[in-house]
């Protein structure tokens, strides 16, 4: 599916006091399995990188990668939860390892996590840390 995806990279320059664009090391790590949240018009969402089609080495900002829309979106757009969409390195706003996340902490406590939406555990962190208080 083809999306007007918003450009990342040169959101950054644009706006380099209030933007901060993912660096050419943390796009060149983005494996299978890792979410990245990508923006359509004004609604950034959470996408999950399912395949990985051209790898560019010198420049991975170029690398084309087919990602499967992880949230329900609100913005009146034409695809939703479940779509995938071809998307390059420099429209990748923010990356998500799952991999370093297990590493961090108890696998066994993050083997139901890995299948969970990023934006769902965001919201279960903020009811958890509500809670507490």
């Amino acid at each position: 599916m083809h999306v007007n995806l918003v450009n990342a990279q040169e959101k950054g320059r644009l706006y380099p006091d209030t933007f901060i664009a993912p660096t050419v090391a943390q796009i060149a790590s983005i494996r299978i399995g890792d979410f990245v949240k990508i923006c359509e018009g004004g609604e950034r969402f959470w996408a999950i990188i399912t395949q990985i089609l051209v790898s560019s080495p010198g420049n991975p900002f170029g690398n084309y990668m087919v990602a499967k829309v992880d949230n329900d979106l609100i913005g009146g757009s034409s695809y939703s939860y479940g779509d995938e969409l071809i998307i390059r390195g420099f429209h990748v706003y923010d990356v998500y390892d799952v991999t370093a996340a297990m590493d961090a902490t108890d696998r066994s406590a993050c083997t139901t996590s890995i299948v969970r939406s990023r934006a769902n555990v965001l919201a279960e962190d903020a009811v958890q840390k509500s809670m507490q208080s």
